[in-house]
């Protein structure tokens, strides 16, 4: 996916940077994963509710590394980090996937409603394309077009809200995850945002 700093389909307009960044390959990999968190999530839904045989984790990531922002953080660090950062986004992604639910899915499609329409325009391409020769893409590509141009700016229905861990359910998640502070964090902040998002606030966009 990022081979000696080169990702496909580069776009002609990225800059080059002599400046080398020194920032450690896990953060690159935190910044990139953290920019695109929605075009993450919106595609893995759509995978997990139309599952295509031997698609999904390596396209997000290969989709997300080919795009300007990550292009740019990819190009400003090392050569000897790029194969890190690949790996490192790579499980992001996959973590990410393996926790995803209805109400991340949801919550990232409401903040794209407030996204430009050529932002929202590339992911339903890129889902098409995934889906392509499936007989559920065209249900798919239906169902994601007419959340994604609402013109209300706002889904007809509420996002779930997900009920606070118990006791026992931290204690497991403890015992199980790598990084439970990490996980458990990211789901108050899901929670936290769909309450948001449901009571009519803003959220941010970029």
């Amino acid at each position: 996916m990022i081979d000696n700093g080169e990702v496909d389909n580069m776009p002609s307009d990225c800059s080059e940077s002599n400046e080398i960044s020194t920032a450690s390959a896990k953060t690159i990999a935190t910044e990139i994963h953290a920019y695109y968190i929605h075009e993450i999530v919106v595609p893995l839904g759509c995978l997990r509710r139309w599952p295509r045989p031997n698609k999904g984790l390596d396209e997000v990531v290969k989709w997300i590394a080919s795009d300007k922002f990550a292009l740019s953080k990819i190009k400003s660090i090392a050569a000897s980090k790029k194969e890190e950062v690949s790996r490192l986004l790579t499980d992001s992604i996959r973590e990410t996937q393996s926790r995803l639910d209805v109400t991340a899915i949801k919550a990232s499609i409401r903040t794209l409603l407030h996204s430009s329409q050529s932002k929202r325009n590339d992911l339903m391409k890129f889902v098409e394309a995934i889906l392509a020769g499936d007989p559920s893409q065209a249900g798919a590509v239906k169902t994601l077009r007419d959340d994604l141009m609402k013109k209300t700016i706002e889904l007809g229905y509420p996002i779930p809200i997900m009920t606070q861990p118990t006791s026992a359910q931290v204690a497991e998640i403890n015992k199980q995850q790598k990084n439970p502070v990490k996980l458990l964090s990211v789901t108050t902040t899901i929670r936290k945002l769909a309450i948001k998002l449901n009571q009519g606030e803003p959220v941010f966009d970029k």
